[in-house]
């Protein structure tokens, strides 16, 4: 949300136009949190699963019992996966797959020879 703070009307203008003045605040957006799948410690899901589940001995008899199965299994799986993939906060920039750091070199040459070819002209 944003909001005006610290209006004024600026009255020394040679015009017929009154001038506003205002500085907008706005409020920081929430951070958003994600997991990358592709960086996921595959070891650390394997091992923490085995862990949950390796004395599994449920008794299933009754569709209750394949629910409640079911439950554990799925549960024990959502923890492993979190524990071995942890949430990272997204920037809110949108990086592109082709730029690497040769490109940034580059870029940084060239605007270090503009700057320099700024300054010779002067």
């Amino acid at each position: 949300m944003m909001s005006a703070v610290g209006m004024s009307h600026v009255t020394t203008l040679m015009s017929d136009h009154r001038m506003i003045r205002f500085a907008v605040k706005r409020d920081k957006p929430a951070p958003i949190w994600c997991r990358n799948v592709k960086r996921t410690d595959w070891q650390l899901f394997e091992d923490e699963l085995e862990k949950s589940i390796s004395l599994w001995f449920g008794l299933v008899e009754t569709p209750a019992d394949i629910e409640r199965e079911l439950k554990v299994l799925n549960t024990a799986v959502i923890k492993a996966f979190h524990k071995a993939c942890p949430e990272r906060r997204v920037s809110g920039r949108n990086k592109v797959p082709w730029w690497n750091q040769e490109l940034k070199s580059l870029r940084r040459e060239a605007n270090r020879a503009f700057q320099e070819r700024r300054i010779n002209l002067n």
